[in-house]
């Protein structure tokens, strides 16, 4: 019998990770061509804005505001949104994949105002290839406990994910694959650039996040900028004719990876051996993808479209993400990888 399918994660986020991820769990979930696969967004975005600044400014009022008072502010703003969605009763909603099980301002609140209604209008709750968090807030913490009370089972992406839910609530969990490998085989066959690189460099904001649970030493701004340049520099001067496109996976990081290209522009201009991607999208950053042969990055999704292309994958060492990613991925066969994602949809998630 047909089932009806809910799928949410950060499909209207400007990262092109998320996006990728998006299309990955919908065609995962449209195994059964009768099936009814919908999306919604985790974060309660209606539409995917490619046009919105880098920089989200908030009001002063809102940022000196206690951390439950902008949770409760998120709740109120968005229940009825989720509850609108819930009451389309869904056989089964699938949240994931992505970082999502994470502490930040809203992820905790959507999961909730989710798991709470999905459960309410009677669908079955499944958080299939997330990733989770080190460390959480006390509120948030407390959301996500409630949140897993009512989630009927949990597939994470990595052993890291799995300790990390266990330590934090005392869950259990299974692993599978990124679902962003689902999209092995959605690449089109075009000729690679000899000795060619695609870096997507990392704004400085997540770094300066992360580099303590990796154990790297703090750098200034100025530092890690001028790391990424030595980055540039040290793969342009291997000699060959090297070709390095740069092209950033989030807005943000636009900005960072246009500066990295203003200051060395001058430099490389004659030889055109350093190019941009100026713009973030899905479609273009997989093409430019298919006609490299390597790939540097601290973005993992990334780094897994470059893996899925066959491309040699250099990690940039920023979190325990990246680190997570190395360890479990670098060394399998991306065939395999979506093999263990049909064998583990056949037997259990659909």
């Amino acid at each position: 019998m047909p089932k009806k399918i809910l799928t949410i994660n950060e499909c209207y986020s400007d990262n092109i990770g998320d996006q990728a991820i998006s299309e990955a769990m919908k065609l995962f979930c449209q195994l059964d061509p009768y099936d009814q696969v919908d999306v919604s967004d985790f974060s309660f975005r209606v539409k995917l804005n490619r046009n919105h600044p880098p920089y989200n400014k908030k009001k002063n009022w809102k940022k000196n505001l206690p951390i439950f008072i902008k949770k409760l502010f998120f709740l109120v703003k968005n229940f009825n949104k989720a509850r609108n969605v819930a009451k389309k009763r869904y056989d089964l909603a699938v949240i994931g994949g992505g970082q999502l099980v994470l502490s930040n301002a809203s992820f905790s609140t959507s999961m909730f105002l989710f798991t709470v209604f999905l459960k309410f209008y009677g669908s079955k709750i499944k958080l299939v290839s997330v990733g989770v968090g080190k460390k959480f807030s006390f509120f948030d913490k407390l959301l996500f406990k409630m949140s897993l009370m009512l989630v009927d089972e949990v597939y994470v992406r990595d052993q890291q994910s799995v300790v990390n839910l266990k330590k934090n609530f005392a869950h259990k969990s299974m692993i599978v694959p990124d679902i962003a490998y689902f999209l092995f085989e959605s690449f089109d066959a075009v000729p690679k650039v000899k000795n060619s690189y695609l870096i997507s460099p990392v704004e400085y904001a997540v770094f300066e996040r992360y580099h303590l649970e990796v154990g790297r030493s703090y750098l200034t701004e100025k530092e890690y900028f001028d790391e990424w340049i030595d980055i540039i520099k040290s793969t342009l001067e291997k000699g060959g004719s090297t070709k390095i496109y740069l092209a950033a996976t989030t807005i943000k990081d636009l900005v960072f990876t246009q500066n990295l290209y203003d200051s060395l522009y001058g430099i490389y201009k004659d030889e055109r051996e350093l190019y941009l991607l100026d713009k973030v999208e899905l479609q273009s950053y997989i093409k430019l993808i298919g006609q490299c042969e390597n790939i540097i990055s601290g973005r993992m999704h990334a780094l897994i479209l470059g893996h899925s292309n066959g491309l040699a994958v250099i990690p940039y060492n920023i979190s325990q993400k990246i680190e997570s990613y190395e360890k479990d991925y670098l060394k399998e066969e991306v065939s395999l990888l979506k093999d263990k994602l049909l064998e583990t949809a056949r037997v259990n998630i659909l």
